[in-house]
């Protein structure tokens, strides 16, 4: 059994004899521009007006953010679809309560960035080459495998590193890596200063849209607190609205941030079933779920 299995079966065991309800609704993300729609909301009151009293975090890997769910220290993380279809896969009672980042033709959420003068322009150059991964089998790294695929070349000819999005930047300058998967703000202030080059936008060459992170929590919690989950997803549309013409929302990522987003990627707390299978379909190629899920009952009902 995989080791994200063994730690989440006895965190649920954990959960299920010491269930946790909390007053404070933690809400976890990992550092980027996914949580700044939440503090927007946070600090600016469009949670409270609503009547939640929410407590946006970050931490460091998307993969951490479940056992923290079924630990009860987080009631809603950010997650991605291969992450969440693997712990409910080895059970884990989670549910999708809302959408997030969707990767568009536009905009893609995450790309492959490297050195100016690394010399490396394709999916070709990489073999050999130490690759920065935020969290191996979420989505990042399974799109990222699709991609090199379709460029002919396999991921066990790159070394992986796994690694949180802040240093990335200084290890590439320290050698320690060879290139980064990053998002925003890190890939826009890599590339605003000319720190780093774009290698590939590479979800763009997958399909013409995915949903590139969900909102998860566990079943029990979220259908016994329908009403903390409206105001999350209210309170967040409203956040991200705020952020894209609003100088007091600005301000709200400058202070937690320290800069400022100029190409804010498409978000929406809505999520379909269509949306789901892709991510499916992408986990299933790479051998990390086996049999099926019902994919419907990881929907919860507004």
């Amino acid at each position: 059994m995989r080791p994200l299995a063994v730690l989440g079966l006895a965190l649920t065991l954990l959960a299920v004899a010491h269930p946790v309800r909390a007053e404070v609704v933690t809400i976890a993300s990992v550092p980027g521009s996914s949580l700044t729609p939440s503090l927007i909301a946070r600090d600016l009151g469009y949670f409270s007006k609503r009547g939640l009293d929410a407590n946006p975090i970050t931490i460091a890997l998307i993969p951490t953010i479940v056992p923290a769910i079924m630990a009860g220290s987080v009631q809603i993380g950010l997650s991605t679809g291969p992450v969440l279809f693997q712990a409910v896969a080895n059970g884990l009672d989670l549910v999708a309560v809302a959408g997030w980042d969707r990767s568009t033709q536009q905009h893609a959420t995450f790309s492959l960035l490297a050195l100016p003068d690394s010399g490396l322009r394709r999916a070709e150059d990489l073999r050999g080459k130490r690759v920065a991964i935020p969290g191996l089998q979420s989505l990042v790294d399974l799109s990222f495998r699709r991609w090199l695929l379709m460029h002919g070349v396999r991921f066990d000819e790159i070394v992986p590193v796994e690694q949180s999005f802040p240093p990335m930047l200084d290890m590439m300058r320290g050698h320690q890596i060879d290139a980064a998967l990053m998002i925003d703000p890190f890939r826009a202030n890599a590339l605003a200063n000319h720190s780093a080059v774009l290698v590939a936008d590479y979800p763009k060459e997958l399909v013409g849209e995915m949903i590139a992170s969900l909102w998860v929590a566990e079943r029990r919690w979220a259908e016994a607190h329908m009403a903390d989950i409206r105001a999350f997803r209210a309170g967040v549309a409203e956040g991200f609205a705020a952020w894209q013409r609003d100088p007091a929302a600005k301000a709200v990522e400058l202070k937690y941030t320290k800069g400022n987003v100029a190409d804010i990627s498409l978000v929406s707390p809505d999520i379909t079933l269509g949306d789901l299978q892709f991510l499916y379909d992408l986990t299933k190629q790479f051998g990390l779920v086996e049999g099926s899920l019902d994919l419907q009952r990881l929907l919860l009902p507004q």
